[in-house]
């Protein structure tokens, strides 16, 4: 059976949410990455690539789950809920990680200065 038969509609709603917040942020970063060139393009949609890929395999795991045993979305991702606080400070460590290696990845990548001098 299809995988998006295996979910529930929660489920795949919750994926379509996610493959469209990927698809946007993929578009927006494609406009700053066409401004140094194709191999900076070709890095961004490889990243977006393997995101959807992750997301993806997430969902694959929740669908087999579900096909096998009729386990939720909660069960198959852990039910543990973590403090709020400390997703909030997980989640802007990761922004910042995000944001620095794209810094410095998009250093590298440049091939001629920006500006003519």
């Amino acid at each position: 059976a299809d995988r998006k038969d295996q979910l529930t509609a929660e489920q795949n709603q919750e994926m379509q949410k996610r493959l469209a917040r990927l698809k946007k942020e993929n578009r927006i970063q494609m406009s700053f990455a066409k401004e140094y060139g194709k191999q900076a393009e070709a890095s961004q949609q490889r990243y977006y690539e393997r995101k959807v890929a992750h997301v993806q395999a997430s969902f694959k795991k929740v669908a087999a789950a579900n096909a096998s045993e009729g386990s939720s979305l909660a069960t198959v991702l852990g039910s543990a809920r973590l403090p709020v606080p400390l997703l909030v400070a997980f989640s802007l460590s990761l922004l910042a990680t995000v944001v620095f290696r794209r810094r410095t990845d998009s250093k590298a990548t440049l091939q001629e200065p920006l500006l003519a001098v």
